[in-house]
C-alpha cells in the first residue's frame, strides 16, 4: 500500500515539504472554477427555460381550464332556473287545465237559447259554428249599431263568457252597414 501524505499543519512543516504547500488557491484553479461553472450554467440554461415554458403552459391550461368550468357551472344554473320555470309552467297549465275540466260545459240548447233571446229585433243570425267551448257567428243586421248592442247584451249574459266583433266589422272589410254580413266571436261559460 502506498504512503498517504498527510497536509502539513504548522508553518515549519509546510517549508521541510517543499514550495507549494500551504497555497489554497493556485493560478489554474479560477480558470478551472469559471470553465466548471460555465459548462453547469451552459447545461442548466436550456432546461431551465424549457421548465419555465412547460410552467407558463400549464398556468395558461389551468387559466383556460378554470374559464371553462365557471361556464360550465353558470350553464349548469341556467338549466337548473330553467328546469324550474318549466316545473312552474307545468303546474300552471296543468291546475288551469284541472280548472277547465272541473267547470261544467253549457249545454248546447242552453246557448242556442241564451244567443236567440239577447237578439234584438233587425239582427238575423246567418251561421253558428261551435268548437269546443267557442262559438263563431255570422249575422247581418238592419243598422250598424244593432251589432254592437247585440254584442252587448250577449257579454252580460252569465252563459256566454266573451263576445268581441272584429276591428273590421265585417266580412268584406265594408264599414258595418246595413245587410253586410258581420262576425261575432265569443266563447260559453260553464254552468
Amino acid at each position: 500500500m502506498g504512503q498517504r501524505r498527510l497536509r502539513p499543519s504548522s508553518p515549519e512543516q509546510c517549508s521541510r515539504s517543499g514550495p507549494g504547500c500551504g497555497r489554497v488557491f493556485g493560478l489554474w484553479d479560477v480558470p478551472l472554477a469559471l470553465a466548471t461553472l460555465a459548462a453547469a450554467v451552459a447545461l442548466c440554461w436550456p432546461t431551465a427555460a424549457a421548465l419555465r415554458h412547460r410552467a407558463a403552459a400549464k398556468r395558461m391550461e389551468l387559466q383556460v381550464g378554470l374559464a371553462r368550468l365557471r361556464d360550465l357551472k353558470q350553464l349548469a344554473e341556467f338549466q337548473q332556473r330553467r328546469q324550474q320555470d318549466v316545473m312552474r309552467l307545468r303546474r300552471t297549465a296543468e291546475r288551469l287545465a284541472a280548472g277547465i275540466d272541473s267547470r261544467p260545459a253549457t249545454p248546447w240548447p242552453t246557448a242556442i237559447s241564451e244567443i236567440s233571446r239577447n237578439r234584438p229585433g233587425g239582427v238575423y243570425a246567418r251561421r253558428i259554428i261551435a268548437y269546443g267551448p267557442n262559438f263563431k257567428m255570422l249575422v247581418s243586421a238592419a243598422r250598424p249599431d244593432l251589432v254592437v248592442e247585440y254584442a252587448q247584451r250577449l257579454g252580460m249574459s252569465p252563459f256566454i263568457r266573451q263576445v268581441t266583433p272584429p276591428a273590421g266589422g265585417t266580412r268584406d272589410g265594408g264599414s258595418g252597414e246595413s245587410g253586410k254580413v258581420i262576425r261575432l266571436h265569443g266563447s260559453f261559460a260553464g254552468e
